[in-house]
């Protein structure tokens, strides 16, 4: 028999997520979010000395696309950054200068928190952060007649990179925490 007095270690829900796309003054709700995803390429190296041994070996790591899904509102914010980036794009923006630097592309930094149970706007369970984050393709929505559907519009964004963070005041550590997220995590 179980004891009782041991906490079960649920999963957490996704419906309780929020989105913070990085840009001042534009606080939208999100009702999907897909792509938080991070992956190596294998290469596969085989011996030439006629052993017909072969290795695998990782090859370059990619990140995304992640996708965002919200019923469409009468606010413009998504279109008009994806619109300032096309822009930006077309003048020349986005590519690096003799230096290295590159100019006044759109990019920020979006965040995904997850929330649990007893958790908060303030104190997230888990936290993904997007760096460089950029929108690559928006679709305005599917109209259909026959449908008494909501309109939902997305944006596609290309991310430099992803950190998963997670959140101590909220849950149990189950594993090791990279140093360099050590002083960015709440309540460490």
């Amino acid at each position: 028999m179980a004891d009782k007095t041991t906490e079960r270690d649920d999963p957490y829900l996704s419906l309780r997520f929020a989105v913070d796309l990085g840009i001042p003054g534009v606080k939208l709700g999100f009702t999907k979010v897909s792509g938080l995803t991070m992956e190596f390429g294998v290469v596969e190296v085989k011996e030439v000395t006629g052993l017909n041994l072969s290795w695998q070996l990782p090859d370059r790591g990619k990140v995304g696309p992640v996708t965002l899904e919200r019923g469409l509102t009468n606010s413009q914010a998504l279109y008009y950054w994806f619109e300032s980036c096309q822009a930006n794009f077309v003048s020349g923006g986005g590519k690096p200068n003799a230096q290295g630097q590159r100019s006044q592309f759109p990019r920020t930094t979006v965040t995904v928190m997850l929330f649990g149970k007893g958790s908060s706007p303030e104190k997230p369970a888990y936290s993904w952060v997007l760096h460089d984050a950029w929108p690559t393709k928006f679709v305005g929505g599917d109209l259909d007649s026959s449908s008494g559907n909501v309109v939902v519009e997305s944006l596609e964004l290309a991310v430099e990179g992803i950190d998963r963070l997670y959140f101590p005041n909220t849950m149990k550590p189950t594993g090791n925490i990279p140093s360099r997220f050590q002083g960015q995590m709440i309540g460490a």
